[in-house]
């Protein structure tokens, strides 16, 4: 951080994975997630690097590209070679066919996925609800569906409070 600063650059963009190694890896759950997070913010290069920026000057604001969910089971899918991408989530296929027949396997748990915008040879299915492909039982984070949780995009300002003597 302070090599960048010394460059004295008016804007500062910073991509950080490693919250969402820690959400992607979260096998019990929030539980998990909030550990990991607690357990990265207290290696303190997040924190110091927020310190230095304020102490620098700048405006330190803090975003994600997308929300995440702690889905609900509705058990685990094996749709063999029908599949292109296996998420929890969703599923994507190379074409109308496959995709229907991959509907016809998933059933109720599944819905196709005909959003405007999405490419001419896009053909997913989506887990309904708060539901992931996943055993039941099994607690993960995860994003990809169709829920408002992972529509809702924090931003947040981190600010040093003034002291009360000033």
């Amino acid at each position: 951080v302070a090599e960048v600063l010394e460059s004295a650059p008016t804007v500062i963009g910073a991509t950080l994975y490693a919250p969402d190694k820690i959400m992607h890896g979260a096998s019990l759950g929030w539980p998990t997630m909030y550990a990991g997070l607690k357990l990265w913010m207290s290696e303190g290069f997040f924190p110091k690097m927020c310190r230095q920026l304020l102490e620098s000057g700048y405006q330190v604001y803090v975003s994600a590209d997308h929300g995440n969910v702690e889905p609900i089971a509705v058990g685990k899918l094996d749709e063999g070679r029908l599949v292109d991408n296996k998420g929890e989530r969703m599923r994507r296929y190379a074409n109308t066919t496959l995709r229907d027949r991959g509907l016809e396997l998933l059933g109720e748990k599944a819905l196709p996925l005909n959003a405007k915008g999405l490419p001419d040879d896009y053909f997913a299915l989506v887990a309904r609800g708060r539901g992931a492909f996943v055993s039941d039982g099994e607690r993960i984070v995860c994003h990809g569906g169709l829920s408002v949780d992972e529509l809702f995009v924090p931003w947040i300002r981190i600010a040093v409070e003034p002291s009360q003597g000033s």
